[in-house]
Parts: C-alpha cells; sequence; structure tokens
C-alpha cells in the first residue's frame, strides 16, 4: 500500500503543475506498477526501470502535435494499456519491455507512427491497435522481439512504409496485415531462423493510388521458412513488386506466395545459394528469375 501511495505523489510531480511542461516520466523499478491514470495531459510518456509501468493503465492526451511513448528496461511496460493521440512514435527497449502490451493510437501524426522493438520477446504478444492515422515503420530487432505478435489484426495497418525483422530465432514469427502500404514499400528479413511461418497480407483497395512495392528480402539461414505472401488486389492495377530477394542457405525454404485476387507480378526473383529457393510455391509470377528455383525436392526434404 505505501509504495503506491508513494508513486502517486512522484506521478503528481512528474506531471508538471506550476507552468511546467505536461510530461509523464516515471523511473525506478515498479514506481508506478499498476496504476491508473485517466484523460492525463502530456507531451510524452516515458517509463524507465525495471516493471516500472508494469500493468499500467492510461489514457492521455496529447498537449502537442506528436507525442512519443518509450518503454525502456525489463518489463517495463508488460500487460499494460496506453492509450494516447497524436502517437508520434512507440519505442520498446529491454526484456520483454512491451510483453502484450494494449497500445492504442487514437490518432498518429501525419508522418505516422513508428514502432521500434529492440530486445529478448521486446514486444512479444504486442496488440497495436490504430483507430485514425497511420503506422510509418514497424522495426524488430532481438530473439523473438514481435515473436507471436498479430500486426493489424484487429484492423489492417495502413500506409505503411518498411517493417524490418533483424536477429536469430523467431524475431518475427508473426502475422503483418497491411493494407495501402506506401509507393516503394520494403520488408526486410535478416538473420538465422528469423521469421519462420510469417504471414505478410498486402492488401490494395479499390482507392489504392499507388500500387508498388520496391522489395520483399529474405537474408540469412532459413530466415523466411514456411512464410505466407498473401495479396489481395481489389485496386484494378497490377500490383508491381520489383524485387523479392533470397539470400542464404534455405532462406525461403517452402515460401508461398498466393495471388488471392487482381493482378501481381515480380520484376526479378534472386535465389541466391544451395536451396534458397527450395520448395517455394507461386514465383511463376517472377519476370526473371536468377538462381535455381527447386521444386522437386532433396533427397532429405520433400516438397510433398
Amino acid at each position: 500500500m505505501l509504495k503506491h501511495v508513494v508513486a502517486a505523489a512522484v506521478l503528481l510531480n512528474l506531471f508538471g503543475c506550476h507552468g511546467q511542461e505536461y510530461g509523464f516520466e516515471c523511473e525506478g523499478d515498479e514506481t508506478c506498477y499498476g496504476q491508473y491514470l485517466d484523460e492525463v495531459d502530456v507531451e510524452h510518456f516515458i517509463c524507465d526501470g525495471t516493471a516500472t509501468c508494469r500493468d499500467i493503465v492510461a489514457v492521455l492526451n496529447c498537449m502537442e502535435d506528436a507525442c512519443k511513448t518509450e518503454c525502456k528496461g525489463d518489463e517495463t511496460c508488460y500487460g499494460g494499456e496506453i492509450a494516447i493521440d497524436n502517437a508520434e512514435k512507440l519505442e520498446c527497449i529491454g526484456f520483454e519491455t512491451c510483453y502484450s502490451l494494449e497500445f492504442v493510437a487514437t490518432s498518429t501524426t501525419d508522418d505516422g507512427l513508428e514502432v521500434k522493438c529492440e530486445g529478448t520477446r521486446t514486444c512479444h504478444d504486442l496488440d497495436l491497435e490504430v483507430i485514425s492515422g497511420r503506422v510509418k515503420s514497424i522495426d524488430c530487432r532481438g530473439t523473438q522481439a514481435c515473436d507471436e505478435t498479430e500486426w493489424g489484426d484487429d484492423a489492417p495497418l495502413v500506409g505503411v512504409e518498411k517493417v524490418e525483422c533483424h536477429g536469430d530465432d523467431e524475431t518475427c514469427d508473426a502475422d503483418f496485415y497491411l493494407e495501402d502500404v506506401a509507393d516503394g514499400f520494403e520488408f526486410i528479413v535478416n538473420g538465422d531462423h528469423t521469421a519462420p511461418n510469417f504471414d505478410l497480407y498486402l492488401d490494395f483497395t479499390a482507392s489504392a493510388e499507388d500500387v508498388h512495392v520496391d522489395k520483399i528480402e529474405c537474408e540469412g539461414p532459413e530466415t523466411c521458412r514456411s512464410g505466407d505472401i498473401r495479396i489481395d488486389n481489389q485496386s484494378g492495377q497490377t500490383l508491381v513488386i520489383d524485387e523479392l530477394l533470397c539470400k542464404g542457405f534455405e532462406a525461403c525454404v517452402y515460401l508461398d506466395v498466393i495471388v488471392e485476387s487482381g493482378a501481381a507480378t515480380i520484376k526479378k526473383c534472386v535465389c541466391d545459394s544451395k536451396y534458397a529457393c527450395l520448395c517455394a510455391t507461386g514465383l511463376e509470377i517472377c519476370e526473371e528469375m536468377e538462381g535455381e528455383w527447386e521444386q522437386d525436392g532433396t533427397e532429405y526434404l520433400s516438397c510433398d
């Protein structure tokens, strides 16, 4: 009981009364654990320390054109619920920092929300919802950093420019539900067994103006093993993907490219390494193939 009374006093001082800037900064282990904040005015939201804002529930009003949310430390925002408008950035750095966090951007900046997850299981099972606006980028780095996260499951993420997954051992064993991605969209996976079983849903609506993807890149051993790329193109235009790059031993083994509706083409597919495209399907839409696309399996691996 004493801990929470002290924490409440700390919060009062940090909210910037007496003409100071509105800001929420909570530092120290478990300092703001389980706090409830309702309709609080802020210019930023920062939690730094072990379990500092674990299980926090916060409904925040951004007093600026853009507000950042930062969780730094082990389990810092684990299991919390945060809702904020004019969201500019969500940054989670540490061990299980934003594990099972529910983050709702009621609106984003015009440039879009940037999401960064760095550390072991940092954003495992993160629930991200954008009510108004768009997500600019998603950047996952570390072992299982974004494992079992369903990006855009509640409502597809609109206007995304780039998704990056860097690290070993299921950094992005995740689902990405994206709608009307930005012209020149990039999906980049780098590491060892980085994004096995990922699902990338690329949906283009009838109102989509730019139907163009720069590249989908998988670099590293088994980095995109058994992944799915699903295309639902309702734009009336042909989706053009400039490059599908598979670099590394079995980088894209069992990868499926599935065109569910509309027209799509890949200008160049690169299978650069032994068995890089082994047992992959759907590569018939590649206009140019560099390297070998093995469709019949090997002595030790069947494509059936």
